[in-house]
């Protein structure tokens, strides 16, 4: 599937604070998710499963090949080096794929050459057979081209249809961007008998005009060029002509068209057309030649020349061909070490000890020869077909050969059977020889499967041991966190019971005492403790112990929480201001009757601050 380019947002940039913290492990599946397609993410996650660590282990141990082979072609190494960050926690082995993956230097690839364009190239010319041209048309527009012998002739770049349009309406200030909807709507105009006029008579028409007739001489350019170099079509008539052929591979095309290929040779001389305006390119250069855009009267006719073959996914099908050569390769050299493997035992003598049987002689170990071997897909698991010399048969397991063919190193082939076999000692001795050098090579077998077991079994004892340890680590953190609320809130707690404490015990007398301090019983107040703003009610009023004038007694407060406190004049006065600017966010003052002091002529006696009179509520 294709994957926009990558950035570093696309994984952990914000993505675990926006997901309540989530790890490194979480973002990267997260960001997966949203990559692929629906059927892929089904088979990596399980059907509307979410993207977890533990659905990703359960369905890699479902499939029958836990670890998979993802294959990538990018020109953008920033996005790969993404692409397999997100890929790190699902079992896979991912291969960025180069320009050498697809053709050789020998072959006529230069320099700098982009993968991409080695792939589409691979894939025109699995389709189409020597010699073959693909135009790619994306953000660049590309051509490239191989010979007759398959070598690369080379190609060009240069800006694409949208890259175009997007050039001419950022460096200009008044003229407007082509949509790739727009463009194709006025293509579709001009399909149905109405070509793009040269002189066009409005603005957007102007641009496209210009753009399509450049891009369809320039690449029909290139095609003449290329036919001139790699010939006509053997198909064609004597003037070069044949009939007109465009066709459209669809997804899964790859293995029919490559059948139809005959000895690699292109004889319809079929270009390739791929990528995100291939639907654009294949109407512009279309051997029919239906004009997009007016043509003038001494204009080339390249038509019938050539046929056009539409790709939509041909980097795909480009590795797909890569792929299928490497596995034609290795089954070729597999089968080749299957043949020298199976050469190698089939026919071995082998000696087997049965403790409590014994033969005519007394002999309680039986020859035999292997026969058979019976694969399972790992030679490790094979079964081997033994019959022995008095015409039973059994299927021993690798271990079980390797130590009958050791024994029959040892002990050979008895006299009685060499007679009958007309075989001397020699012959025995070298029998021998081969069965030990046949255990030995079973020896290298078991060996490497037991090393690969050791080693499958620690890195998943790794792998055990790391979610254990990331486990145990999220749980201490919550702990700890929940353990740091509690000691905060005890903390904010004692200060303000000893703030309440210190503060009865410190009371400054700063006003005269009022002549009529019941008269505030039941008035709201407010108080800061810590930043955080606390309700109450005064309750009470204790009369001073002195009959000074300048002693005053003190305003019980109890606060909504069930905590009280007194305050003296100075306390009530700055709660009572507190308050006011607050009161809006009292919840105890909606549902209880709150009384204000009442204007007694005794109050003008009063020494209190004018604060301890209500103030107006704010307006809203």
């Amino acid at each position: 599937w294709r994957t926009n380019a990558l950035t570093p947002e696309d994984i952990d940039l914000g993505l675990g604070s926006a997901q309540g913290g989530a790890s490194v492990s979480e973002a990267s599946l997260q960001a997966l998710s949203v990559l692929l397609p629906d059927s892929f993410h089904d088979f990596i996650f399980g059907v509307n499963k979410e993207p977890t660590k533990e659905n990703v282990i359960r369905m890699s141990n479902a499939r029958r090949c836990p670890k998979l082979s993802i294959f990538v072609v990018s020109s953008n190494d920033e996005s790969a080096k993404i692409l397999k960050k997100i890929w790190s926690e699902v079992p896979c082995r991912m291969h960025l794929l180069r320009g050498e993956d697809f053709y050789s230097k020998q072959e006529g690839r230069y320099e700098g050459m982009g993968v991409d364009r080695c792939a589409t190239l691979r894939c025109s010319e699995t389709v189409t057979g020597y010699p073959t041209l693909v135009f790619d048309g994306g953000t660049a527009l590309t051509y490239t081209a191989l010979d007759q012998n398959g070598k690369i002739m080379g190609g060009g770049i240069t800006l694409g249809f949208g890259a175009k349009f997007r050039s001419i309406a950022d460096s200009t200030g008044a003229l407007p961007f082509i949509s790739h909807e727009e463009c194709m709507a006025l293509i579709a105009k001009s399909e149905a008998g109405d070509p793009l006029p040269v002189f066009a008579s409005n603005t957007k028409e102007a641009i496209m005009v210009n753009v399509l007739s450049e891009v369809e001489n320039n690449c029909r350019s290139v095609i003449d060029q290329w036919l001139s170099k790699v010939g006509p079509t053997p198909s064609a008539d004597d003037n070069g002509n044949m009939e007109p052929q465009v066709e459209e591979m669809k997804s899964g095309g790859l293995k029919a068209t490559v059948g139809s290929v005959s000895g690699l040779a292109n004889k319809n001389r079929r270009i390739v057309i791929t990528g995100g305006d291939a639907d654009v390119l294949t109407k512009l250069l279309a051997p029919d030649r239906k004009r997009i855009v007016e043509a003038g009267p001494n204009s080339p006719d390249t038509s019938n020349k050539y046929a056009v073959q539409k790709i939509k996914n041909a980097i795909h099908f480009g590795i797909a061909s890569v792929l299928e050569n490497q596995v034609r390769k290795r089954n070729e050299s597999d089968i080749a070490a299957v043949n020298e493997y199976e050469n190698s035992i089939i026919g071995q003598r082998v000696a087997k000890r049965f403790p409590n049987i014994s033969d005519t002689e007394g002999d309680s170990i039986f020859r035999g020869t292997v026969v058979v071997i019976n694969g399972n897909g790992s030679k490790y698991e094979d079964f081997f077909k033994v019959r022995y010399d008095d015409n039973d048969s059994e299927d021993l397991t690798i271990r079980e050969l390797r130590d009958a063919l050791l024994l029959f190193s040892e002990v050979g082939d008895k006299a009685s059977h060499r007679a009958v076999a007309n075989q001397s000692k020699n012959d025995d001795d070298i029998r021998k020889s081969f069965s030990k050098h046949a255990a030995a090579q079973l020896g290298k077998i078991i060996s490497a499967f037991e090393e690969e077991e050791r080693k499958q079994k620690a890195a998943a004892e790794v792998r055990r041991k790391k979610e254990m340890a990331e486990s145990a680590a999220k749980r201490q953190q919550a702990e700890a966190v929940k353990k740091a609320k509690a000691e905060a809130k005890a903390k904010a707690n004692a200060k303000r019971k000893r703030e309440m404490e210190e503060a009865a015990a410190a009371k400054v007398k700063a006003a005269k005492r009022p002549k009529m301090p019941k008269t505030y019983k039941n008035r709201r107040i407010a108080k800061f403790f810590d930043d955080v703003i606390f309700f109450g009610t005064i309750v009470g009023y204790t009369e001073a112990e002195s009959d000074d004038e300048e002693d005053e007694g003190l305003w019980k407060i109890a606060y909504d929480d069930g905590d009280t406190e007194e305050f003296d004049i100075t306390d009530l006065n700055e709660s009572f201001k507190l308050y006011a600017k607050n009161k809006i966010d009292d919840h105890m003052a909606k549902t209880k009757s709150i009384s204000k002091p009442t204007n007694s002529p005794r109050e003008k006696d009063s020494v209190a601050p004018a604060a301890l009179s209500a103030p107006a509520a704010p307006a809203a």
